[in-house]
């Protein structure tokens, strides 16, 4: 009753009294019925043995209690789906956020996106660096050269609560990237899909300017965060090493391709010590008139090298249907409908683009002790929309996006502070 669809779902964890009644079960079956004596050994299971050794004459009379009618399943929620559609004629930004809980990415309906875990950036992205565009794609066939991702204006766009894609139409190829948060580990995936109209061979390759530090530090004093870095090869796959600096502990990010690839970990190419960071998968493919390939990319983040490594390898050979999905799961544990997962996601476009309105300047912010650091959504606590505004905040929070949510109250020293107790029980009714 707790599968979000009729196909069920993966279950991947592993629960010690499960495993502990099998491993009983399996003891006394071999030994026995060894389990059963030690469990009669005791004064206090032994003084009810007789119950056991009850038996029913032949003819005996059976009274029946009046049997009721099997009670109905209490109708779960259906599976959550969000989806937001356009194409190259929207001029209007949208974006969501694709979370397993740990691993968050939020992608824009021009390619743009953002990767971090817990505080921890992964890439630069086009918001917080606009001379950066972030993680890209380019495809090059023909002796030309086409920027696949970010796209200003992609044929078709679709964004959803556990992947986007962004279609584009090349003279010879038609191309699509889907974007998800892998299922089970910190990292993300990348699959694109190539069509071509004639045989073919392409390069494809990914490129981005990793960060792996807390985003504030590492755009305080880039220069200086940008080294600390090593990058290495292992298992076919392009290893980088963050040295443990400040607050931020060792950190390794395991980059790996479906195909055959090259890899670089610096701008000036080849791998080792970086002085400025700028990995470059590619991998040189042949395409067929009419077939389609797919090229998959996966990144995985890690406290330990062999755990970047396999975590990697897992999320490469991962199931299509394998995408981390926290905002559905959000959403359904406080009852949100896809209307209101919808306004979530159209408030995480406020915050992420960092477009205040009526907005006073960060210093005037001072004076109060607040620092003004993250973005700072306010609301009149009396107002209906209070409530709503509550579950978008605690969807997007759970999915690792940083703000601040105040409301706005005259209650002053009142005792009995019923916007305060109103929201404290909300989010009490949340788990939180």
């Amino acid at each position: 009753g707790r599968c979000r669809s009729d196909r069920g779902e993966q279950v991947r964890c592993y629960m010690a009294h499960h495993l502990g009644m099998s491993l009983v079960a399996a003891a006394n079956a071999l030994k026995d019925g060894c389990i059963q004596r030690l469990f009669m050994s005791q004064p206090e299971m032994n003084a009810f043995s007789l119950l056991l050794q009850e038996r029913l004459d032949e003819g005996a009379v059976l009274i029946r209690r009046e049997v009721g009618g099997v009670p109905e399943r209490t109708e779960r929620m259906t599976a959550l789906r969000w989806q937001l559609r356009g194409g190259s004629e929207d001029r209007e930004e949208h974006c969501c956020v694709l979370s397993n809980g740990a691993y968050s990415l939020i992608c824009d309906n021009r390619g743009r996106s953002r990767a971090f875990c817990g505080p921890v950036s992964i890439y630069t992205d086009g918001w917080e660096a606009p001379d950066s565009p972030g993680l890209g794609f380019t495809l090059c066939c023909g002796g030309e050269c086409h920027e696949l991702l970010p796209c200003v204006a992609p044929d078709m766009w679709e964004l959803s609560e556990d992947m986007s894609a962004l279609k584009t139409s090349l003279e010879d190829v038609d191309c699509r990237i889907e974007s998800s948060a892998a299922f089970g580990d910190c990292g993300e995936l990348r699959n694109v899909s190539l069509k071509s109209i004639r045989d073919c061979r392409a390069t494809l390759s990914m490129e981005f300017r990793p960060i792996m530090a807390p985003a504030e530090d590492y755009f305080s004093h880039s220069s200086f965060w940008a080294l600390g870095m090593e990058a290495g090869l292992e298992k076919g796959m392009l290893l980088l090493h963050r040295l443990p600096r400040g607050r931020c502990s060792e950190l390794w990010l395991a980059a790996a391709c479906s195909e055959k690839a090259s890899f670089s970990a610096d701008r000036k190419g080849g791998i080792g010590p970086i002085s400025e960071p700028l990995v470059r998968i590619s991998a040189e493919i042949s395409l067929l008139e009419g077939e389609k390939r797919n090229v998959r990319f996966a990144l995985c983040l890690a406290l330990d090298r062999n755990e970047a490594l396999e975590g990697c390898e897992r999320i490469l050979h991962s199931a299509e249907t394998d995408k981390g999905s926290m905002p559905g799961a959000a959403a359904l544990h406080m009852k949100m409908s896809s209307e209101e997962l919808g306004a979530a996601m159209e408030l995480l476009g406020h915050i992420i683009r960092g477009d205040p309105r009526q907005a006073a300047p960060q210093r005037d912010l001072w004076p109060y002790a607040i620092s003004g650091d993250l973005p700072i959504i306010c609301c009149n606590g009396s107002d209906k929309e209070s409530e709503a505004l509550l579950r978008r905040f605690c969807l997007l929070k759970s999915c690792g996006v940083n703000a601040d949510l105040v409301y706005l109250t005259d209650e002053q020293g009142e005792y009995r502070q019923p916007v305060y107790r109103r929201i404290n029980a909300l989010l009490e009714s949340f788990g939180l």
